[in-house]
């Protein structure tokens, strides 16, 4: 049965407002207008917004990738092999905080001054989890305000030194793309998301595992030389 927004918003306890972004972002089907003033709803998007809940509520995945999920699916990809390859790429390291934070709350959580945090984010540095979102921050952004940020500041350095893991970091992830890329050829779309979940979750492990043995072999050098 069709329904006006105002009674979707009634049964999902989304407001209307939501639901009207939801279907600018692709993640509802645009309604069926009457009039100017009047819109349809299926009664299916019942059942896509309470996904799209679920999935923010569960996962904390940003609605693109969501937009993604949902594609993917009706496309006929299974959903537990799309969820284990967004899980693989998205999800957050958990240490116990699952919380999301608007600006404001990050930047009293954090602080960061405003101007240390558009700096941070003009730069790169701090690259928001979820962004445009209305809470776009998540404990994995807090953490590394907290620590690294605030702690590199202490020592005197500038946020424009640290550049450099930008740059190298990019060329990283291109290569890991490429490569990617190279062992998924041939290989069907269920088995392309294995190799590409797998991947990221050996490639998130290996890229701290090298650098920080090539960081303490340097340092080893640089002792044996003084």
């Amino acid at each position: 049965m069709p329904l006006k927004i105002s009674e979707l918003a009634k049964v999902t306890g989304v407001p209307q407002s939501t639901i009207r972004y939801y279907v600018k972002e692709g993640l509802l089907p645009k309604p069926a207008k009457v009039n100017k003033s009047m819109s349809y709803y299926d009664e299916s998007c019942i059942d896509r917004i309470n996904f799209v809940k679920e999935l923010q509520d569960k996962k904390y995945y940003p609605l693109s990738v969501i937009r993604n999920i949902i594609k993917q699916i009706e496309e006929g990809t299974d959903l537990q092999e799309v969820l284990s390859l967004e899980d693989a790429i998205f999800r957050p390291k958990n240490d116990g905080t699952r919380d999301l934070f608007t600006r404001k709350e990050f930047l009293q959580a954090s602080g960061l001054t405003e101007k240390l945090l558009r700096e941070a984010e003009s730069l790169n540095i701090v690259i928001p989890y979820n962004r445009d979102a209305e809470k776009p921050y998540n404990h994995e952004d807090l953490q590394f305000a907290r620590n690294i940020l605030l702690g590199c500041r202490d020592l005197g350095i500038a946020i424009k030194d640290m550049t450099f893991y930008v740059d190298l970091g990019e060329k990283i992830v291109l290569e890991e793309i490429r490569l990617r890329k190279k062992i998924v050829v041939g290989k069907t779309k269920d088995d392309n998301l294995k190799i590409t979940a797998l991947l990221s979750e050996r490639a998130d492990e290996l890229r701290g595992y090298i650098i920080r043995r090539l960081f303490q072999s340097k340092v080893r050098e640089m002792r044996e030389k003084q």
